[in-house]
């Protein structure tokens, strides 16, 4: 249970485990973390699934149970923008100038020092994890991001595909996705500074368009549960995070 955001890899692994030693795992993220986290402590689940690390608070809700977690790596976005808009000298953008954008106040790239043309902006489907990563950057909370009209995606490959052959346009994705000729990511310009979306950047916090995944349980986890986690964490099981565009905990720690 909990986070949407990281069922897709972690279903991924699942298949995986059902195929190799047909092993059964029951994966639901109805609720969000509150609920996983009522229905770990309530006997109900066995795992859950964050996009946030622990809190005092957690701990504090329930007592009674001995909250553990393993990092499976982190979610990270990239404002990404097309070829010529890079050309044109957008290299970075702060989260004021990205709000511009977002409210649609900002709507030419010579407001923000590029080329006299039309901004477009794909951003992600209202509710998914890029979406609400980008909402709560930008507003602190998504309940306080405005609704945009802009052409939504609904993926990585999607958006890294719309920013490519889109003249003007810029992009939320995951920094896997950007390619060396074609689609950009830009840094985020925080206190004046430039920070580029890199494994040192997030692992450090600097870069601030980030957040952890992680997988919490009782005390240990035990019998078909530990065979899980043991998996999520193991090279095979890195390589859905992978695959999904998430930094994975080997990536990061090999830097």
């Amino acid at each position: 249970m909990g986070s949407s955001i990281v069922q897709p890899p972690v279903s991924d692994v699942a298949k995986r485990l059902r195929k190799e030693q047909g092993l059964e795992i029951d994966i639901s993220v109805s609720g969000g973390i509150g609920a996983g986290l009522a229905a770990l402590a309530n006997g109900n689940a066995t795992l859950v699934m964050m996009a946030r690390e622990l809190q005092p608070e957690d701990r504090a809700t329930y007592p009674g149970v001995m909250l553990t977690q393993d990092k499976l790596g982190y979610q990270v976005a990239a404002l990404c923008v097309s070829a010529d808009v890079w050309n044109s000298g957008i290299h970075k953008l702060s989260a004021e100038q990205v709000r511009g954008i977002y409210e649609g106040v900002i709507k030419n790239w010579k407001e923000l020092g590029g080329a006299d043309q039309k901004i477009t902006f794909f951003n992600w489907e209202e509710g998914l994890g890029m979406w609400e990563l980008l909402s709560t950057w930008l507003y602190g909370s998504t309940s306080r991001s405005p609704k945009g009209k802009f052409t939504s995606v609904e993926s990585n490959e999607e958006a890294r595909n719309a920013v490519e052959f889109t003249k003007g346009s810029i992009g939320v994705m995951s920094p896997k996705m950007a390619s060396a000729d074609t689609v950009y990511p830009i840094s985020l310009s925080q206190g004046g500074l430039p920070i580029e979306p890199t494994h040192k950047n997030v692992v450090s916090g600097d870069y601030s368009l980030s957040r952890p995944l992680v997988i919490v349980y009782d005390d240990r986890p035990r019998g078909s549960a530990k065979l899980f986690v043991d998996y999520l964490l193991s090279p095979l099981g890195q390589e859905c995070f992978s695959k999904r565009g998430f930094f994975t905990v080997s990536e990061l720690e090999d830097r």
